[in-house]
């Protein structure tokens, strides 16, 4: 069966202590319970977490949903969001399977980021 890899960036900074990072582990948390519920993402979805503040950490490698346990996320200093793609990147490159003439391949990656920064938009 095809794997549909799930990669997830937490954004986790000072700025995340407390409230913030509790929430986002209850986010977590529920999703990956909705995602238990559902036979054909029980049976395909592979999840990772990738952690980052001033450097970027790989906090949970490639595993079925099945198998998938949140640690505790780590809080730590500063922002590098270009440490966190360029260790998605590597990951993507590492355990996404690309199809050949005998080999099926994933399903194309997601990526969900996880952060307290609020988008910004130009306004027209």
């Amino acid at each position: 069966m095809r794997r549909l890899p799930v990669y997830l960036l937490v954004y986790t900074s000072g700025s995340m202590r407390g409230e913030p990072i509790e929430a986002v582990n209850n986010g977590i948390k529920s999703l990956v319970a909705t995602l238990r519920q559902d036979p054909q993402a029980l049976e395909s979805v592979h999840m990772s977490v990738i952690v980052f503040a001033g450097k970027a950490q790989v906090l949970v490698s490639m595993v079925e949903l099945a198998n998938f346990y949140l640690p505790s996320l780590p809080i730590g200093g500063g922002t590098s969001l270009n440490a966190a793609l360029t260790t998605l990147m590597g990951g993507i490159d590492t355990h996404v399977v690309k199809g050949s003439g005998t080999q099926r391949s994933d399903w194309k990656p997601m990526v969900l980021l996880i952060t307290s920064w609020a988008p910004s938009c130009a306004q027209r």
